[in-house]
């Protein structure tokens, strides 16, 4: 697994685990002088949980493979020139 998808699961995990205490401590969250409601958190904590979950499924799936040159355009002389003027 490369070094990013690592990097980008563990924060994925770490804001479903603060969402999760959030929601068992009841934690009041309020930004901008306004209060933050509880479905959010439940949201957030179900989004991050599933994308933590699904990515390295994802990563793996999404490998490029690149295919093989024919043989006949690997054998075939390049008959380009140069022109000097």
């Amino acid at each position: 697994m490369k070094t990013g998808t690592l990097l980008a699961i563990i924060f994925l995990v770490l804001v479903a685990v603060l969402h999760l205490l959030r929601l068992l401590f009841g934690v009041t969250l309020v930004i901008g002088g306004t209060p933050v409601p509880l479905w959010v958190s439940i949201l957030a904590f179900l989004v991050s949980g599933i994308l933590a979950t699904i990515s390295p499924s994802f990563v793996r799936r999404t490998t490029i493979r690149f295919l093989p040159t024919p043989p006949a355009l690997a054998a075939a002389p390049c008959r380009a020139r140069w022109r000097s003027s």
